[in-house]
This record gives structure tokens, C-alpha cells and sequence, in this order.
């Protein structure tokens, strides 16, 4: 650091002396060369206390160490976001400004993500005042390096961005994202944040913050995942995260983007009816009688083959703390229609025992059935609810993620043939209900034509009213012939009396 320092010191004298020889041609230039060598002064100023501020963070932390120790026995690209001297305000800084790259020790990129961040956090000052700090990581006055780790044949990767900002007294840190991938059903989620940052005037010299159970889904790990409406989340109560133009892919990265890409809901919905108006119903409008019913389809991967498919309708009644109430409250969610940003995706398994059906919808709720079968029956033998306390709620107490599930023994039948129930069937785990409705699922299938096969195996409400119809008309048609019989009686008796008469 120290020769770097002294050939930048060099190179900043060498560029004063041309400055003064080109001072009649261009006195623009030397302002602007005089203001690059006062910044580059206050980098490598800032630059040392990060530094100091790194051994804070180690004995903070030992999970963070950790994850430093990882990430220096893995090879990474270091890319540098320069900063460029501009009198004139952008509105949306170039791409290169905000892309990131990781790349691991095969010299191939293993991670892309084009994604402009924002930072707003707030702590307590030594004045005893709130102070707010807001962190547009693609604002080209901070200086961004970027490092991370690549997946290697696991289920997580990683990108870390190192902050700092070219102005006096500015804010420095840093940025951690971890990346997971769901071994059954794909699914690639932003699944840890790390957040650390120094404060120049508060209380206390930094904040940092680590939330392992942060959820944001994404898409399947043979896509990427596209959104340019910006997504806040919450990382902890006094910082929040705000990605937008997002595209990124974390696994299975081959030189570029994958040919497939998974959109966000704000971005499918174009129309009036858009994803805002679905996170709001419950709160504001009542729900229809029954639940939308949603089509299915889980496709092998590489082929046309179809292992999961039909129909079937989702209503979630969840419990939760509102604010200003005593007692838990409860309210109710449906599963949205297609259009209104509801995606389908799953595991056929590979030959296995075991297939997976995720229905994905408010951007990040995650609704996952796991059928499992024998050698002649197959069923749902467990049912997951990914969700989150948010805007969905009603003024809830609190935000952040959470998650129910439990054994069933759901949707029964032979391979081969499917489930059928228009009934309501309900499954509790914990504070949720699941209410389904119209379910038309065939589990196993081997079906290029996206259709159930094989022979109806009724629930057994189902079944109840299959029974009542052939005893109804039954009952119908015995009244029938008693009232014929009896007619004929009436008529046979008044002949006969006539008879007499005469």
C-alpha cells in the first residue's frame, strides 16, 4: 500500500508539472487534475480506516471472519467502479456502473448481478440526534470493489462490495448478499445480508448488522431473474435495502445470462390490475366465495415431459400480531391468478421417490407441496408456506419472514390416475390454515400434453355427494311409482262405484 501510495504521490507531481505547462491552453484541466489528487488523497485516508475498522469487524463477529477467510482462499476478480468527475447529474447511471462479476478459480464467471443498490440507514449521533444516511452504491462518487465466492458444486455463492465514498467525512463499509439454492425445487433466493458501515459522528464508531433468515426469491437456478421496479426489503429495524433494474443470475452462470429469465410481479403486470391492488385485498376488499383456480405444470428439466400437473385453488388464513391489538387477528390470502404475477415451478425429482410442486407468488411467498410415492400411491406428504409480515398485512406489529409447515397425507391416489376434490379440505400448521378448493392434481405423471390422465380417486366429501345423487333419484323415482300406483287405485275404485250405479 505504502509504494502504492508513493507512486501515486509521483504521479500526482508529474501531473502538477504538466498542469502548469498546459495552464494558458486549459485552465479547466488543471482544476479538474487539482480535484482528482485532493480525492485520491481522501481514498487512500479512507481506504486506512477501513482498514482499522476491518479488525473491529473480525472481533465483532466470528461468522464474518469467517466468511473473510473463505473468501480469500477463493479467486476472485476485483472490479473498480471509477469514479468519474461530472458536473452534470445522470438519472440513470451506464450499466458497467452497477454490474458486478464474480469470478471463481477456472478463470469463468460463476455470478452476474446487475443491480442498482440503495443503503438508508439511521443511528443515533453523539449529539443525541436521528441521523439518516442514504447509500447509492451507483452514485459515481463512491468507489465500489467488488468480491465474492463462487457456488463450487454447493447450494450458496456470494457477492461482497466493499464502499467507499470520494468526499470529506463521507460514509464507508460494506455489502454482503449470500445466494442459496433449494435443492428440490431450484428455487435461488437472496437468503443473508450483511451490512456494516462507519459512522463519522454517532455514538457508537459503526453499525453492523447480520440477518441470516432475510428472504428475497428470485428464479430457478437455470435462469436469471429480471425486475427494473425497485424492491425494498427490510434488513433490520434501522436499514433497508432497495435493489432496482435487477438482473442477476448467482448458479449455472456460462459466460453470459441464461437464454431464460424469470420476471418479478411488478414487472408482469402491466395492466390496471396490477400487483399492488393483489397485495391489498386483503386488507381492504373481500374475498370472493371461493379461491382463483390456478393451472400446474412441472416439466422435466431438458424435455416436454410433464411430471405435475392440473388445477387447483389456495386460500391461506394466517395469524399474526397487529398493532394497537391484544389477541392475535387473523386474515386471509389467496393465491393470485397467473396474470397477476403467479409462478409455477417444481423438481420432477430425476427417477426419485420424491417431486416437488412451488407455486411462487407476491414476489416472494412460496407456497410448496412435496408428493412422495410408493410403489403403487403416491401423495402430499408435506406442505411448506414461505411469507412475509409486510405490506400484504393489515398493520402488523412486526416485519420479516416467516415460515409453516407439516405432514399430510393429501391428495391420495394410484400412479397413474389423479386426485379430484371440489370441496374445501384444511391443513393447519401453526398460526396458518390452508384451505384448498377445485384441486385437479396428478402427481408422477409422465404426460407431454400438460393434461391430468388415468382415472378420477374422489375425496372424500367427494365421494358423499356422488353417493347422494343415484340415492336421490332413487328416492325420486319410488315416489314416483306410489303415486302412480295410488292414481290407478283412485281411478279403478271410482269406475267401480259407476258400475254399481248403473
Amino acid at each position: 500500500m505504502a509504494n502504492t501510495t508513493t507512486e501515486m504521490a509521483n504521479t500526482t507531481t508529474e501531473m502538477a508539472n504538466t498542469t502548469t505547462e498546459m495552464a494558458n491552453t486549459t485552465t479547466e484541466m488543471a482544476n479538474t487534475t487539482t480535484e482528482m489528487a485532493n480525492t485520491t488523497t481522501e481514498m487512500a485516508n479512507i481506504t486506512t480506516e477501513m482498514a482499522n475498522t476491518t479488525t473491529e469487524m473480525a472481533n465483532t463477529t466470528t461468522e464474518m471472519a469467517n466468511t473473510t477467510t473463505e473468501m480469500a482462499n477463493t479467486t476472485v476478480m476485483v472490479t473498480t467502479t471509477t469514479a468519474a468527475m461530472t458536473t452534470t447529474a445522470m438519472p440513470r447511471p451506464p450499466v458497467d456502473e452497477y454490474t458486478y462479476t464474480i469470478v471463481g478459480s477456472d478463470n469463468k464467471t460463476c455470478l452476474i448481478a446487475q443491480m442498482m443498490i440503495t443503503l438508508k440507514y439511521q443511528y443515533e449521533g453523539s449529539d443525541n440526534q436521528t441521523k439518516m444516511v442514504t447509500m447509492d452504491l451507483f452514485d459515481p462518487l463512491y468507489n465500489v470493489m467488488t468480491q465474492g465466492q463462487c457456488a463450487n458444486n454447493t447450494m450458496m455463492s456470494m457477492l461482497n462490495l466493499s464502499i467507499a465514498k470520494q468526499a470529506e467525512n463521507a460514509e464507508a463499509g460494506w455489502l454482503s448478499l449470500t445466494f442459496t439454492e433449494n435443492e428440490k425445487t431450484k428455487m435461488v433466493n437472496i437468503s443473508k445480508v450483511e451490512f456494516f458501515a462507519v459512522l463519522q459522528d454517532g455514538k457508537e464508531p459503526n453499525i453492523t448488522i447480520s440477518n441470516p433468515d432475510f428472504k428475497f426469491n428470485l428464479s430457478t437456478s437455470d435462469k436469471y431473474f429480471v425486475c427494473a421496479t425497485p424492491q425494498e426489503r427490510t434488513v433490520a429495524d434501522n436499514v433497508n435495502l432497495t435493489l432496482a433494474e435487477i438482473k442477476v443470475q448467482a448458479f449455472n452462470v456460462k459466460g453470459d445470462f441464461a437464454n431464460e429469465s424469470t420476471e418479478c410481479a411488478d414487472d408482469v403486470v402491466t395492466t390496471a390490475m396490477s400487483l399492488t391492488t393483489a397485495a391489498t385485498v386483503g386488507p381492504t376488499t373481500p374475498l370472493p366465495a371461493t379461491p382463483p383456480t390456478i393451472d400446474v405444470t412441472v416439466t422435466q428439466e431438458g424435455s416436454n415431459v410433464s411430471c405435475i400437473v392440473g388445477t387447483i385453488g389456495v386460500r391461506f388464513s394466517i395469524k399474526y400480531k397487529k398493532n394497537g391489538v391484544k389477541d392475535m387477528v387473523s386474515q386471509q390470502f389467496d393465491i393470485p391468478p397467473k396474470e397477476n404475477g403467479t409462478q409455477i415451478f417444481g423438481d420432477c425429482g430425476n427417477g426419485s421417490d420424491t417431486q416437488v410442486l412451488n407455486v411462487t407468488f407476491f414476489d416472494n411467498w412460496q407456497y410448496i407441496i412435496e408428493f412422495t410415492k410408493t410403489s403403487t400411491k403416491y401423495s402430499a406428504s408435506k406442505m411448506e408456506l414461505y411469507y412475509q409480515l409486510d405490506e400484504h398485512f393489515e398493520n402488523p406489529d412486526q416485519q420479516g419472514a416467516r415460515f409453516a409447515n407439516g405432514t399430510t397425507n393429501a391428495f391420495k391416489a394410484d400412479v397413474g390416475n389423479y386426485y379430484l376434490c371440489n370441496h374445501k379440505e384444511h391443513y393447519t400448521f401453526g398460526d396458518v390454515t390452508i384451505d384448498t378448493t377445485n384441486v385437479k392434481l396428478q402427481a408422477f405423471s409422465k404426460t407431454v400434453s400438460k393434461n391430468v390422465g388415468g382415472n378420477a380417486q374422489e375425496c372424500s366429501d367427494d365421494d358423499k355427494t356422488s353417493d347422494i345423487v343415484p340415492i336421490a333419484v332413487g328416492a325420486a323415482l319410488a315416489g314416483l311409482v306410489v303415486i302412480v300406483l295410488i292414481a290407478y287405485l283412485i281411478g279403478r275404485k271410482r269406475n267401480h262405484s259407476g258400475y254399481q250405479s248403473v
